[in-house]
């Protein structure tokens, strides 16, 4: 079954993989970073760089994306008691060139990392925040039966994004460059907008290898 979790920000996240998010691939033109043509719509893959990250709630993964949702049995259903949503602005790599992303906004499809399984009470109140939750379970001997969704995307992690990008200096790249004879080094920059889509997945068959970027001479 999937699900969506809407945040304050605005990202949907599907927990699972979902067919209608694929319409974000049509048209999108797969490139490398370094050769994405400014001002389209791109398909581009790569590795998130390490830096400003989150930690998972429940599997303690490193990552700039989670979502979770937390459900409590109440017999005859399944009732959702906790939803939380998070990210900080990434860098994603490919080899050829760096992308700043911010998902804000973003319809998210999370697959590779995903997580399920059931909580206790005791690793309940280790979340923190949770421990506030109001749940049905009333025993003192069984206490509610409760599950967990969790998806992240991780650091390390393979990821596609699809966007409209603009170019911008990569103040990151000039810091370690001491002399380039083409202008400063560049990065491109995708996030949402009223008038652009992003999509973002982890899913491998979102992510098809790029043309090789040329070599230079």
């Amino acid at each position: 079954m999937l699900l969506s979790l809407v945040a304050a920000a605005g990202a949907v996240t599907r927990f699972g993989r979902q067919a209608a998010a694929r319409r974000g691939l049509a048209g999108a033109v797969r490139a490398s970073m370094a050769d994405a043509p400014e001002a389209a719509r791109v398909h581009l893959v790569g590795t998130i760089a390490d830096g400003e990250h989150l930690i998972a709630p429940i599997s303690r993964r490193p990552c700039v994306y989670y979502a979770i949702m937390i459900e409590e049995d109440l017999g005859t259903a399944w009732q959702v008691v906790y939803t939380d949503q998070r990210a900080v602005p990434f860098v994603v790599e490919d080899g050829t060139g760096r992308a700043l992303i911010d998902a804000a906004g973003a319809e998210i499809e999370v697959d590779a990392g995903r997580r399920v399984g059931t909580l206790d009470r005791p690793a309940l109140e280790a979340l923190g925040p949770t421990a506030a939750i109001r749940l049905h379970g009333n025993s003192a001997l069984r206490g509610p039966r409760l599950r967990y969704r969790e998806v992240a995307f991780a650091v390390g992690a393979t990821i596609a994004v699809i966007g409209t990008a603009v170019r911008e200096p990569d103040p990151d790249a000039i810091k370690s460059v001491t002399g380039y004879r083409e202008g400063p080094p560049t990065r491109l920059r995708l996030g949402r907008s009223a008038a652009h889509a992003l999509w973002l997945s982890d899913a491998a068959d979102a992510q098809p290898r790029a043309p090789a970027a040329d070599a230079a001479p």
